[in-house]
């Protein structure tokens, strides 16, 4: 049964009246009892005399009546038409009113409404004609107000037609206006557009011709730059080649003087500290031996004469020893100096060599750059000498040895 409803619903109305058609009757039966959807409304519309006959054959008329008032108006309408008198009076011999009204509204035609009456019991006839009588009348009624309303609706839609029409005819009117003055208005834009087009062309080729005379003066002034340039570096190259040697061999001369005046004096000084630490190492020797005399003892001696010889002999020393450092530092000095000039004339040559070597290339930069170490800036050695170091301090220490002898003193 499943099945057969499938078909039904999906297949054509020819394929699926066939099938009803080779169906048995109790397939038949229960197809139109289920509640399959849409399933009676199918076969009541696609329904011919002879599966109409047939079913009102296999079916009960409290069945038929039940399957009506489930039926759709449409369907219906198509089975109503399908029904036999005697059907009809079987069915509406026990229907109730609402089973009546339904198939009287559904009926499509005044005959197939009459026809449905007519099955009636007599009793209810003469009631439902009054009925189906006042329904038509109420149908013509409604039929003349809708010809009516429809004939006015005509008229007032042919109204709003002549009024629209106007409209568009005037709108159509501005329109072809505004198209002619917007005609005008591009021919004259377009007018406009060819003369700034034919200026804007000229002046492009005005800027294309200036340009290539600016282009060709900046090449002419490129080249006089270059040429100038070139020019200048010979002229810088020359006075180079022809002043820095002789700079150079005048700083190195100077230098060389100065660094052996250096190293004389540097020799000088050394000699001198030299015999002075000599003199002050004899002295020491001579005072040691032959200071409280060759009869006196040390022990004959007052602390008053071991005291002065003491100090003749601290002061001969300090002053000897100070001369022989203040020799020595002079001397360092001295050397100091030389050294520094002959690191700057070290530095020059090596200047000198690069000159030789890359002459003809060297610029302004490399030049300063080669040269940098001429003047080496370094604190000079007699800057380094503490006065402080050369300043006899005999005071202080006769000071000390007073402070000495006195604390033996009070301890004897």
């Amino acid at each position: 049964m499943r099945e057969l409803a499938y078909e039904v619903l999906t297949a054509p109305a020819s394929v699926a009246l066939q099938a009803l058609e080779s169906a048995s009757d109790n397939d038949l039966v229960a197809l139109v009892e289920s509640r399959e959807d849409n399933v009676l409304d199918v076969v009541f519309t696609i329904a011919d005399q002879r599966l109409a006959n047939r079913l009102f054959r296999l079916v009960s008329p409290d069945v038929l009546r039940s399957l009506i008032q489930k039926s759709s108006p449409k369907p219906l309408g198509h089975l109503i038409s399908l029904m036999q008198p005697t059907v009809l009076s079987t069915v509406l011999n026990q229907a109730s009113n609402e089973l009546v009204d339904k198939l009287v509204t559904c009926a499509r035609t005044r005959s197939m409404r009459s026809q449905v009456i007519k099955a009636l019991p007599p009793q209810r006839q003469a009631q439902w004609k009054k009925l189906l009588h006042e329904r038509e009348d109420e149908l013509q009624r409604i039929e003349r107000d809708a010809t009516e309303g429809q004939s006015s609706l005509l008229d007032e839609r042919k109204r709003l037609l002549d009024e629209i029409n106007a409209a568009i005819h005037a709108r159509e009117q501005v329109l072809k206006s505004v198209e002619d003055e917007s005609r005008i208005k591009q021919n004259h834009y377009e007018h406009l557009l060819s003369d700034a087009q034919a200026r804007l062309s000229s002046l492009e080729e005005a800027i294309t011709r200036r340009q290539a005379l600016v282009d060709i003066r900046e090449k002419e002034l490129a080249a006089k730059l270059a040429e100038f340039e070139e020019l200048n570096r010979r002229q810088v190259q020359q006075k180079i080649e022809a002043k820095v040697p002789e700079y150079v061999t005048a700083a190195l001369k100077v230098l060389e003087t100065r660094e052996q005046h250096y190293r004389g004096k540097a020799a000088q000084w050394t000699v001198h500290g030299t015999l002075v630490l000599i003199a002050a190492i004899a002295a020491t020797v001579a005072l040691s031996l032959y200071g409280y005399g060759t009869t006196t003892t040390i022990q004959d001696m007052s602390w008053q004469a071991l005291l002065f010889v003491s100090l003749k002999g601290l002061v001969v020393l300090g002053v000897l020893a100070l001369w022989a450092k203040h020799a020595f530092t002079l001397s360092n000095a001295y050397m100091h100096e030389a050294i520094k000039r002959s690191d700057r004339a070290h530095a020059i040559t090596f200047g000198k060599l690069y000159l030789e070597i890359y002459g003809n290339t060297v610029d302004r930069k490399e030049l300063l750059d080669i040269f940098e170490n001429w003047n080496i800036t370094a604190e000079s050695a007699f800057s380094k000498a503490n006065p402080i170091g050369f300043e006899p301090q005999v005071l202080e220490k006769i000071g000390e040895l007073i402070k000495l002898s006195e604390r033996a003193k009070s301890g004897g």
